[in-house]
């Protein structure tokens, strides 16, 4: 689960013994340390619920591994620890696996372009003047590319919140369309509330069901084609409606 989060250019590298070329990628080391990270933060959380020794170690870093790549197993009833490492999880779900991998969710890459962002803007309101370029992996990213990742970071809580308004107004409770919403976009699985532990989205009613459906679709699709589509479509009924 935690290769399938990689991206395939870093398998690549790793196949061909190319060293030099992971050690300089932001993201697989932002990757690789928030699985660590996190599996040590879980297996602390849960060390006297879970029993502690090898076996909690071993499902911290097997549920952390499931949560970031997306994979969606569960071995745990993670949804009934206590609330930290379910907070911590479901970022993790929603974060998601690295660019040009099998896994969804809103993509580490962006992540590091957002965070590049914010520094800048942090920066430039202390030095108006100041040039503060945006690095990835070292490399300069283009005003273009931060431009599409805000947009469709703008579309992405968009879609969230669509999904946790729709839910919740079908009688679902807060944490149920919270998490649900973000793990159907994420195309992950695992949620709180009534999805918690190893429930599945029958317990939600039919017209949840299809919100979470469409939440799906559009995180497979990684929202944009979707939109394009869309605006497509509207185009052409106003251009129909003209004629």
């Amino acid at each position: 689960m935690a290769l399938a989060g990689v991206s395939v250019a870093a398998l690549v590298w790793m196949v061909r013994g190319h060293v030099q070329a992971l050690w300089r990628s932001t993201e697989l080391k932002l990757y690789t340390g928030l699985i660590l990270g996190a599996t040590a933060l879980v297996a602390a959380w849960t060390w006297t619920d879970t029993g502690g020794g090898a076996d909690t170690i071993r499902e911290s870093f097997f549920v952390v591994s499931s949560s970031i790549s997306t994979t969606g197993f569960r071995v745990a009833d993670w949804g009934h620890w206590v609330a930290a490492p379910q907070i911590l999880l479901l970022v993790l779900i929603g974060m998601g696996s690295m660019a040009g991998s099998p896994g969804g969710g809103f993509r580490l890459l962006r992540v590091i372009e957002i965070m590049g962002i914010v520094r800048r803007e942090l920066v430039m309101q202390l030095h108006p003047r100041a040039v503060v370029p945006v690095r990835v992996s070292g490399a300069v990213a283009s005003e273009a590319s931060l431009t599409r990742v805000h947009n469709f970071q703008i579309l992405w809580v968009l879609a969230v919140a669509f999904g946790v308004f729709g839910i919740s107004s079908l009688g679902g409770d807060l944490p149920t369309a919270v998490s649900g919403s973000i793990s159907a976009l994420a195309t992950a699985g695992p949620g709180l509330g009534d999805l918690s532990g190893f429930a599945d989205a029958t317990v939600l009613a039919a017209p949840a069901r299809a919100m979470l459906i469409a939440l799906m679709f559009l995180g497979r699709l990684s929202i944009y084609p979707v939109v394009v589509v869309i605006g497509w479509g509207v185009g052409e009924v106003q251009r129909m409606r003209l004629r």
